[in-house]
């Protein structure tokens, strides 16, 4: 066929570098657990879980913060900081701080899911480049990557023309 693997994969939860495939990689965080137990049960207060929303979003928090290497004592202050999005108590959304967090917690570590996150919520309020062609317009899917349209090219063109500003997902229903 011709087609040859990069060296590099840019796409994931981590860089995946070609020879390297034994080293570790994070698939979900413990903080990203904690945030969506601190979800479900928000949503869903009958859930069978034993923690509150409240004790699964700070414990999230504080995850978040040991992850960067952060301390519990900066993870404290924040969670009693009197702001909304980050003292639980100042929070009149409390899914809208859940996912403000997560998004924070996730970023730098799983960015697509961080994408989805905000797709699937509209939380965080991210304030839009200027630089773009129309700042009323976010992407709503990525593009095929040049690896699937090489080696998988009838099945990439069975779905027409995708633009990565309108053509939505086969889920994304909104």
């Amino acid at each position: 066929s011709g087609f040859t693997a990069p060296s590099t994969s840019s796409i994931g939860p981590a860089l995946i570098v070609k020879g390297q495939f034994a080293r570790n990689l994070i698939i979900m965080t413990a903080a990203e657990a904690q945030f969506l137990l601190a979800e479900a049960k928000e949503r869903y207060p009958s859930i069978g879980f034993t923690g509150t929303s409240q004790s699964y979003y700070e414990q999230g928090v504080r995850e978040s913060f040991r992850l960067v290497g952060a301390t519990s004592a900066q993870a404290t202050t924040l969670l009693a900081s009197g702001k909304e999005d980050a003292d639980w108590s100042a929070s009149p959304d409390k899914i809208k701080a859940i996912i403000t967090q997560k998004w924070i917690a996730t970023t730098n570590y799983t960015g697509m899911e961080a994408w989805a996150e905000y797709r699937r919520t509209g939380y965080p309020a991210i304030p839009q480049s200027l630089q773009v062609p129309d700042p009323n317009a976010r992407p709503k899917r990525l593009l095929y990557p040049g690896t699937e349209t090489g080696s998988n090219k009838a099945n990439v063109d069975a779905q027409g023309t995708i633009d990565k500003m309108t053509s939505r997902l086969f889920w994304d229903v909104d």
